[in-house]
């Protein structure tokens, strides 16, 4: 198995937090999307290991673009749903930090330590509390009123 294929698992079990972020914002979502955005790159800066010829390459087939539409929507969710979505939130949000630590501290881009990393996030992620069902409808609806 390959990083790509690692990352793409781990990047799906996220809340659709993709695409935008202000790691100045209180709002969940946004520290989210810098978190993720942060992982993202640190990944890319081995960019040939995920079979990309370019970070640039790389970083746009993980960085899934989100319309306005989608992003305000997701930002309202999260806002409105803070107390139940925090314990998830700091959940993903350290592994998704711990994820970008260990990236830059492997040496260079071996393959085996990427891999570590990545089976160590993705092991913190679906220990992660889930929100309820509700919340987890209107997040989805978020993607589903985008008309892109």
């Amino acid at each position: 198995m390959n990083i790509k294929q690692l990352c793409v698992g781990v990047a799906a079990s996220m809340l659709g937090v993709v695409g935008c972020g202000d790691s100045g914002s209180s709002n969940l979502y946004d520290v989210l999307a810098s978190s993720e955005s942060d992982a993202i790159a640190a990944l890319c800066e081995c960019f040939e290991l995920n079979e990309f010829t370019s970070t640039a390459e790389c970083i746009s087939d993980f960085d899934e673009p989100a319309s306005a539409t989608e992003i305000a929507c997701s930002r309202e969710v999260y806002e409105t749903n803070r107390a139940a979505l925090q314990p998830e939130a700091d959940c993903q949000n350290e592994a998704l930090n711990d994820g970008e630590r260990c990236l830059n501290a492997v040496n260079a881009c071996d393959e085996t330590a990427h891999e570590a990393c990545f089976d160590s996030v993705e092991v913190v992620l679906e220990a992660c509390p889930e929100p309820p069902q509700s919340i987890q409808d209107a997040l989805e609806a978020c993607e589903e009123e985008d008309p892109t």
